[in-house]
Order: structure tokens, then C-alpha cells, then sequence
């Protein structure tokens, strides 16, 4: 089984979380150092994000923080973060409701012409 399906898991049930690559390396038993490799495609899909932030231990080194991805967010009924671009939202146009004040006003004019 790839890591990414338990990292999907794990995600859905917490999407709030964080993980780094040593976190993901300790958790499911995988060498940290291969984990950018294996989770890119499911980056790339949009099921994790990847995010750089400063080292919590090394104040002047980043390293990667991996989180819910948009499309993951979207399944479990989050919204993701508007800063991701993706065809997977869909855009719905909410109509107008109709103006009843106006619409009876034209009945009453057309009437009485």
C-alpha cells in the first residue's frame, strides 16, 4: 500500500493537522528522506499541500509541512484555501430572485394603457 492513502486517512479524520517529513517517517514506519518523492503526485493532484516553513528546532533552516490538500478538503466537505487554483471547484451561478415590487408595478401600468 502506498503512504499516500494513509496520509489521505489521516488527513480527512484531521484536517486541522500537520505533519513533517520526519513526523510522516516516525508514524508509518518510511524514510523521511524519500517522502518529497513519494507524496509529489499526490501534491501535484491537489490531496496534500506542501508548505515551507522555518524549523521549529533550526530557526535558519525551512523544511517542508504537509497538510490536507484542496481536493481533499473538497471531498471531506471543507472548503480549501482560495489561494490554490483548481478545476475540481465548480463555480455556481445563484440566480437573482425576481423583483415582485417591480414586476406588479409593470402589470399595472400595461393595464391601464
Amino acid at each position: 500500500m502506498s503512504l499516500v492513502t494513509p496520509l489521505c486517512v489521516f488527513f480527512a479524520v484531521n484536517p486541522d493537522e500537520e505533519l513533517t517529513s520526519e513526523d510522516i517517517g516516525a508514524k508509518w514506519d518510511v524514510d523521511p528522506n524519500n517522502i518529497g518523492k513519494t507524496l509529489r503526485y499526490a501534491e501535484q493532484k491537489g490531496w496534500v499541500k506542501a508548505t515551507k516553513k522555518p524549523n521549529p528546532s533550526k530557526l535558519t533552516k525551512q523544511i517542508l509541512f504537509y497538510t490536507a490538500g484542496p481536493r481533499l478538503l473538497k471531498e471531506i466537505g471543507r472548503c480549501p484555501p482560495l489561494d490554490f487554483p483548481t478545476d475540481a471547484i465548480t463555480k455556481v451561478a445563484i440566480p437573482k430572485p425576481p423583483n415582485v415590487a417591480l414586476n406588479s408595478a409593470l402589470r399595472m401600468t400595461t393595464a391601464t394603457v
